[in-house]
């Protein structure tokens, strides 16, 4: 028993020495295999590339064809040069074309205005309102008189501005919806918006008389009724808003009886207007005519 014992320890111990070595062997074998550089073939023995396929063909049955050229359909191309065609119909002369362009741009300008009956009414409505509150709502002699004569000044001047200033909304309208296709439209449109605008503008000018001859008048009549009863004297500052607001009123007047409205300035720049087209204005020609042995030159205007 005790020498398979003994043997079998020295079979342990011979194991155990021979493990360091076979670890210490791993590592060379590893760095042997990794030196080893690939393997080549001998030469001679190298096999041919293999062949391309061939190229695959189509028939020209699936080909589509090309497009047709530019123009093969429709004739040859147009030239590059552009010749407008040639006028038809009636055409109006330079001088009637601008005579016909003043009065449209004129009667639309004097249209947009705006409409002179809804200041009228509401003008002729304070003035209305302003005598009533002269009875009713004060025992004031000055200040009664007052109120009676600034109201009736304001229903004279919702009157002028109902009956008489005009409204050139509704001549804007028509002239601009004439026809000109001859000459004989043509000449009726250019009269028609000369008389429109010759009308409007002696409206205009009659209603700026009245309304500032008015507003003269009322600030003039108010001193002498202010201050009569005081012998002409100033005695509270009060009086003085009075005599300003009078004064205003006058100055007022003044100025719109001596500067014309829109109406009567569009007027009188057209006069200007026809008058420069109908005068006469000079002109140059020059003549070349040939000459047996030379030519003639001739000059020839209008002063």
């Amino acid at each position: 028993m005790l020498r398979w014992v003994t043997l079998l320890g020295w079979g342990v111990l011979a194991v155990a020495s021979q493990l360091p070595a076979a670890a210490r062997a791993q590592p060379s074998v590893r760095e042997g295999a990794t030196a080893l550089s690939a393997p080549t073939a001998p030469v001679g023995t190298v096999p041919p590339p293999p062949a391309a396929p061939p190229p695959q063909t189509t028939s020209l049955g699936d080909v589509p064809p090309p497009p047709p050229p530019p123009g093969s359909a429709y004739g040859l191309p147009s030239p590059s040069g552009y010749v407008p065609p040639a006028p038809v119909g009636f055409q109006l002369d330079a001088d009637t074309a601008t005579r016909l362009r003043v009065l449209d741009s004129d009667l639309q300008q004097l249209a947009r205005a705006g409409n002179p009956i809804a200041s009228g009414v509401i003008t002729m409505a304070t003035g209305g309102l302003s005598i009533a509150l002269a009875f009713l709502a004060t025992e004031d002699s000055f200040l009664r008189n007052y109120l009676v004569l600034y109201g009736s000044a304001n229903v004279l001047t919702g009157l002028t501005e109902l009956a008489i200033r005009p409204n050139a909304s509704g001549a804007s309208i028509a002239f601009t919806h004439m026809p000109m296709g001859n000459a004989s439209e043509a000449q009726a449109r250019l009269l028609f918006g000369e008389a429109a605008l010759q009308r409007i503008a002696r409206r205009a000018r009659a209603a700026r008389l009245i309304t500032a001859s008015l507003d003269v008048a009322v600030g003039l009549a108010i001193i002498p009724m202010f201050l009569g009863p005081n012998d002409f004297s100033v005695r509270d500052p009060f009086d003085y808003f009075v005599l300003l607001g009078s004064g205003i009123s006058v100055v007022t007047g003044l100025i719109n009886l001596v500067t014309r409205s829109p109406a009567e300035k569009y007027w009188a720049a057209y006069g200007e207007l026809d008058q420069r087209l109908r005068a006469p204005r000079t002109t140059v020609s020059l003549g070349v005519a040939p000459l047996r042995g030379g030519m003639l030159l001739s000059l020839g205007g209008t002063l």
